[in-house]
């Protein structure tokens, strides 16, 4: 569903439980996401990161050294991480500091240099209320009050979701698509 390329480091998130290198019979344990070296094309052997459900949206972390994936899961490595998780680029060990929750599936991850914003149909994140867009920390994690825009009266389906989500390369605008057709109360289809 996401694929990250960082370095010579190409991460990659889906709904899977295993790869293997091309030519290879020898099949690794990745759930959820691996990464493979983008000159050889080797799978790290090193990154594994045990998630369990699917990673649907991935994005570099603005210290170089983490990356986060937002999805449909519960737990990576044993430890709950309700549907986003920052994670070490190298290791896949959870950053520690961090603490997010969502009620469901992250869809779409965009960032804006400290900001990390969150698109799906979720409709709270960290006990807050938020219709499927919200803004958080980078560094912690805590919910930015300062942005709380409704997205409502889904076009099909039992709820609003916003699927995708853009920034402007100053990060001062922002565009949302998904199966929505109201924003704050204003007439605007998907």
């Amino acid at each position: 569903f996401a694929i990250l390329p960082v370095g010579r480091r190409v991460y990659v998130g889906g709904n899977f439980t295993q790869v293997r290198n091309a030519g290879t019979a020898t099949v690794l344990v990745r759930r959820g996401l691996f990464a493979f070296d983008a000159i050889t094309g080797l799978v790290d052997p090193a990154f594994v990161a045990d998630f369990d459900g699917a990673v649907e949206a991935l994005v570099a972390a603005p210290d170089g050294v983490h990356i986060f994936a937002g999805g449909d899961f519960g737990v990576l490595n044993g430890s709950p991480r309700r549907k986003l998780a920052k994670i070490n680029g190298a290791t896949a060990a959870p950053a520690p500091g961090f603490s997010v929750s969502v009620t469901s599936a992250v869809n779409d991850l965009a960032i804006s240099g400290d900001r990390l914003v969150l698109a799906g149909a979720f409709s709270s994140v960290n006990g807050a209320s938020r219709g499927g867009l919200a803004v958080v920390s980078a560094a912690s994690g805590a919910l930015d009050p300062g942005v709380d825009v409704s997205f409502t009266v889904p076009r099909r389906g039992p709820e609003p979701r916003v699927r995708s989500v853009a920034l402007s390369p100053d990060g001062t605008r922002l565009v949302a698509v998904g199966n929505f057709t109201t924003v704050d109360g204003q007439d605007r289809p998907r």
